[in-house]
């Protein structure tokens, strides 16, 4: 009796290991997904998956169950430091003209998409059932604010710029998982500044 009660406990520390290894290996392989994408932007030509944007100010209408693959050319890639040290990576789609930038106190309002980078989309403000652009202020802290990479791209952009907004981890959600959000994501974001409420 002792026997069985010993082989269940070693079959049963057996598979739990191997669970637990097997999720850790996937969290590793994930890890190295992202920063490997990351890293490749701006040095070489690199194809994400995607959903076409559906707004207001575009002229492609496609649904969001149509996936299509974009090129993301070097050239195309700004790289800037960010105030941490950390890198922030976009791709500018639309500059406006205005010259208005929020300050790090500056309330705004922003329609985005967001994805991971298989494609998955998480978040939007475009869409039919969406309630359109949110008001949020520029200053994040990632605790019922925006993440610390929209906190610095934001700055960035002048009122009307649309930019495709690449964030590393750990200037996004980190490496806990966030509803649909994976530990250790790349997060890409379409990022339309629509105004600024407050200056």
């Amino acid at each position: 009796m002792k026997r069985i009660g010993l082989v269940r406990f070693l079959l049963l520390f057996f598979v739990t290991g191997m669970i637990s290894s097997c999720s850790d290996d996937d969290e590793n392989a994930w890890k190295t997904r992202n920063e490997s994408l990351f890293d490749a932007l701006g040095k070489k030509e690199v194809v994400l998956p995607r959903y076409q944007t559906i707004g207001p100010n575009d002229t492609v209408k496609v649904a969001y169950d149509t996936l299509l693959s974009v090129k993301v050319l070097p050239e195309e890639v700004i790289t800037d430091t960010a105030s941490n040290g950390s890198l922030i990576k976009y791709k500018v789609l639309r500059r406006s003209g205005n010259t208005q930038t929020p300050y790090f106190n500056s309330i705004v309002k922003v329609n985005y998409e967001g994805r991971l980078l298989n494609g998955t989309l998480f978040d939007t403000t475009y869409g039919k059932n969406s309630t359109g652009p949110m008001s949020t202020l520029v200053r994040g802290n990632n605790v019922g604010g925006i993440i610390r990479g929209w906190t610095e791209v934001l700055q960035k952009m002048h009122v009307g710029d649309k930019y495709e907004v690449y964030i590393p981890w750990n200037m996004g959600y980190g490496d806990s998982n966030k509803g649909k959000i994976p530990g250790y994501s790349t997060l890409i974001f379409i990022m339309e500044l629509v105004e600024i409420t407050e200056l």
